[in-house]
């Protein structure tokens, strides 16, 4: 026992001195232009394995035995920097550092291909930003009317499309990914966007991918991926609140609203600040009121209820975001962030006549709704020494439609995602030469949605000997589980190489939970009969080349997928005398596709700087989904998703983005870009829908209006996007540019119903009377009256064009809208 006890205090004894000799090296490492620290610095120790990372306020400390050692500090996009320094025993030294910005190409860093930050020549895809100024300035009161401005891509009645991937489908599944800083953000039944809900007044960018991204963000990245990033605070806090108010000018001719004209008002807010170094705090929100510019039909009576006169929106939204930055564990930070909304709006689904009543909605085809949404977004983050990250972000994310017309619906969502990347960032963080740049992604992903709506209501089975049924409740759920990697590599500073791939398995069922009544006695049971499962793996590749000093050369392949929505396979429901009908059989999508890109970067003078980018893509797909009308056997006439065979689209993407000073007083701003896609049916005969009892069959040449090319329905196969703005001191003007070519091809029922039936307008009529395509353009003009405040004039369809963007729906008449922004 002595002998244990002398044992034990000669080891402590020694390790105290040991510990004792070591000398301590404490530094702070800044921005070598700004002055400002950097965080997530490496340091590291060459010619050992020792180093960490710098925390919010750039500082570091590392223990060494007495020496004389390199230190070595690393930051993508910044200068390499060494530190030679002597450390003597018991020793504590403090040292300054500055890192100096590698020179930038084209200023632009971008996180949504890798999920973590690069240069945007860099990446291997076609990818489009879309910066907050344009947002602001165009006063757009949701994202969606922001990425109408982009190149390539289109937002139809709420869907977006990008490149001619995607049609119409009454809001039930997406082809693009909307993710709000890397989380999904699609609602969870029907995974449409919810565009109001994303808090655009706090935007660092919007990033656009396009093409098949589904290995690192799963099914609805089909077609692409559109991310918001949202802004952590600077150093100093900051708080904007910008107001507007604005009316709608109706054409004289068309103009229902003898009273008062369509008007919208609204405020919104953004404070965001640090506190004590480590504690980040945003906090915006805004509130929104709107009288439609589509008016009650000729045949609905004034409601005292306003917002059923027409269409109308009155909204409120308020969101946080947290961060908090440990300071005795360096890199390890924890947040949460939510956001809630809540509305009461009415809609819409066709125009009344192609006339003078296509600003009235269709006869008793108003649908009042209550939104009620919010999130909350725990998360999880640790940068570890040697470039290691771990992130762990989760969401839970409700949603509740409640429509007066049997067509409410809502889900909730549960979303996490652990994954981890290791960067080696020189050749001092591995003993491979090969491993420099080096970048490894890797990541499992789980959601699981609870939907329950009245629009899944069926007809209940009637077991024998019961005399009747009664729908108590529906229940919808939808189970992803995925594993996902994507390895990178820089070789010769020239050459980037990424490869990655997927697994991801799914289960989606409905649940109904039901009453039987017979004879005065009532009992309950379930039917839980439909249920599908899959198992998908999905693979990509991509290559960069500097072929000079601003020249760079891409191609990329890859795979992509989507499991079909649970309102796609369960919806039922009827919409102006039109059914909607379930299809539990619809079966998952798939696609590859192949891009050939050139990105040329430019400088004009000193100060201006921009790029432009041309690209060539083709994408196949099988099990193609797309929303068509036939007589569903059991149901009668109506709509319907289905897989109608294969399908194909190629073409040419083609932008330019620029900005930058000209002499000393002017400065432009560029986004400007043209798309021509052939999106094609591949399998035209192919009969996707057969009655048996009647004999009829449904295919793409007798379900179409147009089948010149085969060309697929709803698209604009030619697209146009400019946006500029110059201001000279304290002036600035802009123009927004937009034209979509005609839609060739669409649905044929729509006439069919028309005609036979007389339950929608003559659409027909509309697109005969509009079928040379539509240019429409905005203008704005603001002053900054002075360092805090600037007051904004926009007109938005500066020549009052009369347009459609799907059949039976007209866009916004001209506006007139005053904004007036203070920040300090």
């Amino acid at each position: 026992m002595r002998k244990t006890i002398l044992v034990a205090t000669t080891v402590l004894l020694l390790s105290g001195i040991v510990s004792a000799q070591k000398g301590t090296i404490k530094g702070v490492v800044t921005d070598g232009e700004t002055s400002e620290p950097l965080q997530f610095v490496n340091v590291l120790v060459e010619g050992t394995s020792t180093g960490t990372v710098t925390d919010a306020n750039g500082a570091f400390q590392i223990s060494l035995e007495p020496g004389t050692y390199n230190l070595i500090l690393t930051l993508i996009d910044y200068e390499t920097t060494p530190e030679k320094i002597t450390i003597g025993p018991g020793e504590t030294k403090e040292i300054t550092k500055t890192m100096k910005e590698k020179p930038i190409e084209l200023g632009i860093f971008v996180k949504s291909e890798g999920k973590y930050e690069k240069r945007f020549e860099d990446i291997t895809v076609t990818m489009e930003v879309l910066k907050p100024n344009i947002v602001n300035n165009k006063n757009a009161t949701n994202a969606s009317q922001s990425l109408q401005q982009v190149p390539g891509v289109n937002i139809v009645d709420s869907e977006p499309q990008i490149r001619s991937g995607s049609g119409y489908s009454f809001g039930a599944g997406s082809r693009v990914m909307v993710l709000v800083d890397d989380v999904p953000l699609l609602t969870g039944d029907a995974g449409r966007p919810a565009w109001p809900f994303i808090p655009i007044e706090n935007l660092e960018q919007i990033e656009v991918i396009k093409g098949a991204s589904s290995v690192l963000y799963g099914s609805s990245a089909l077609n692409g991926v559109i991310n918001v990033r949202t802004a952590y605070p600077r150093d100093k806090p900051f708080t904007r609140i910008t107001t507007f108010s604005g009316v709608s000018n109706l054409p004289d001719s068309l103009n229902w609203a003898t009273d008062f004209p369509p008007f919208q008002t609204g405020i919104s807010f953004l404070h965001s600040r640090k506190i004590k170094q480590n504690f980040d705090l945003v906090i915006g929100g805004n509130l929104f009121a709107e009288k439609g510019y589509i008016g009650p039909s000729k045949l609905d009576v004034p409601s005292a209820d306003t917002v059923m006169n027409g269409e109308n929106e009155y909204r409120g939204r308020i969101n946080f975001q947290t961060r908090y930055r440990f300071r005795k564990k360096i890199g390890l930070s924890i947040g949460l962030n939510a956001n809630f909304l809540y509305g009461v709006s009415s809609g819409s689904f066709l125009f009344n006549d192609p006339d003078k009543n296509v600003y009235r909605a269709y006869n008793n085809a108003l649908t009042r709704t209550i939104s009620t949404l919010f999130n909350i977004d725990p998360y999880l983050s640790y940068v570890g020494t040697l470039g290691s990250t771990f992130n762990l972000r989760t969401r839970f994310f409700y949603v509740n439609y409640d429509n007066d017309n049997g067509q409410g619906n809502g889900s909730n969502q549960f979303f996490g995602e652990l994954q981890y990347q290791k960067r080696f960032l020189g050749p001092i963080s591995s003993k491979k030469k090969f491993l420099k740049n080096f970048t490894i992604t890797a990541g499992v992903m789980t959601t699981f949605t609870v939907g329950r709506a009245e629009l899944f209501a069926g007809t209940p089975p009637n077991p024998p000997g019961v005399d009747s049924v009664k729908v108590d409740d529906i229940y919808t759920n939808n189970f992803n589980l995925a594993v996902y990697t994507q390895l990178e590599n820089k070789f010769f500073d020239r050459l980037t190489v990424s490869v990655g791939a997927r697994l991801e398995y799914f289960n989606i069922g409905k649940y109904d939970r039901y009453t039987t009544y017979n004879g005065g006695s009532e009992s309950g049971y379930y039917d839980t009969s439909v249920v599908t499962t899959g198992l998908t793996p999905v693979f990509r590749g991509g290559l960069n080349f500097k072929a000079a000093s601003y020249t760079f050369i891409r191609a990329s392949a890859g795979q992509g997928y989507r499991f079909p929505s649970i309102a796609e396979r369960f919806i039922r429901t009827t919409v102006g005398g039109v059914t909607i009908a379930p299809n539990p059989n619809l079966r998952p999508e798939r696609s590859w596709s192949v891009e050939l890109g050139v990105k040329q970067g430019f400088k004009i003078g000193k100060n201006f700087m921009g790029y432009a980018d041309i690209a060539g893509f083709y994408q196949e797909y099988e099990n193609f989904i797309e929303f068509n009308f036939t007589n569903i056997p059991g149901v009668g006439p109506g709509f319907i998703s289905l897989n109608t065979g294969g399908a194909r689209i190629a073409g040419i993407d083609f932008s330019i983005m620029g900005g930058g000073k000209f002499g000393k007083n002017w400065t432009l701003n560029v986004l400007a870009g043209y798309n021509w896609s052939l999106p094609q049916s591949t399998t035209p005969n192919y009969n996707y829908a057969i009655d048996t009892s009647g004999g009829f069959t449904l295919n793409y040449l007798n379900s179409s209006t147009d089948t010149t090319d085969h060309i697929l329905k709803y698209r604009f196969q030619h697209t146009v996007k400019v946006d500029a703005e110059v201001t000279y001191k304290f002036i600035s003007f802009g123009a927004s540019i937009r034209y979509n070519s005609f839609m060739q091809n669409i649905d044929n029922a729509f006439i069919t119903l028309h005609d036979l039936l007389n339950v929608v307008p003559d659409i027909e009529k509309f697109r005969q009377n509009h079928n040379m395509g539509d240019w429409v353009m905005d203008m704005r003009l603001a002053v900054q009256i002075s360092k805090s405040s600037k007051l904004s004039f926009i007109v938005n369809n500066v020549a009052n064009r009369l347009y459609s963007m799907r059949p039976g729906k007209v866009e916004a008449p001209r506006s007139f809208v005053v904004q007036y922004n203070y920040q300090f």
